[in-house]
């Protein structure tokens, strides 16, 4: 049976087969039963034996619609974000939003895409959990 830090590091592969949210996946990770064991370190191990994953995480961020972390290159550098939305309003039921302004609450930069992607996974996580 996989970990917590191996099934959390997952969240985007499981998440795409469709049938859980990302809230239900946490919680099916073991997540909420152990969340110290979600470390910088435990997840940076598991993204460094499989790249791929970070890969995975990566288009998470993309796909993402909504306020909140994410994972973004920039110019050699990795930047993990936490913006908000403020003014605007949304075109459509895939929550286009236009208008208005984005504000940064939050800005780290990296130069090891392993520890941005572990620090946005890491954030990630914390914040879908505490949707419970």
């Amino acid at each position: 049976m996989a970990n917590v830090v191996d099934r959390i590091c997952n969240l985007p592969r499981d998440f795409r087969g469709g049938a859980c949210s990302s809230l239900d996946l946490i919680e099916a990770s073991g997540y909420f039963g152990d969340p110290g064991s979600i470390t910088i370190e435990a997840v940076m191990d598991v993204l460094r034996q499989d790249s791929t994953l970070v890969e995975d995480w990566e288009l998470w961020s993309m796909d993402k619609r909504c306020d909140g972390w994410s994972l973004q290159p920039e110019n050699g550098e990795y930047i993990v974000a936490n913006t908000i939305s403020e003014g605007g309003r949304y075109l459509d039921d895939a929550f286009t939003h236009v208008g208005g302004k984005s504000i940064v609450q939050e800005r780290l930069i990296f130069t090891d895409r392993v520890r941005a992607c572990g620090e946005f996974v890491l954030r990630e996580v914390q914040s879908i959990a505490a949707l419970k």
